[in-house]
């Protein structure tokens, strides 16, 4: 008879699923100020919205994270007299 395949074990199996910002932002290592940058610059997976909550998947932030995820969050276009974005850089 084949053995038997089990799915891996969970490292944490009661961890939640789902990040509301603080904690998300903990997992990845910035403060929430720079997780909320990151979220406005788009450089963060979707968050999914749950009641009024805003959640994170935690697979999917790690998962980010470990390709190589830029912390930095995008340069600001500053607008000049003529109104036309220019990078801050």
């Amino acid at each position: 008879m084949p053995p038997t395949s089990f799915p891996a074990p969970v490292p944490y199996p009661d961890a939640p699923l789902g990040l509301t910002s603080g904690p998300a932002a903990r997992l990845i290592g910035v403060s929430r100020s720079h997780f909320h940058k990151l979220r406005k610059g788009g450089g963060l997976p979707q968050p999914r919205r749950l009641g009024a909550k805003l959640l994170w998947s935690r697979a999917e932030l790690i998962a980010w994270f470990d390709s190589g995820a830029q912390l930095q969050p995008p340069a600001r276009p500053v607008q000049s007299a003529g109104g036309e974005g220019v990078a801050n850089g």
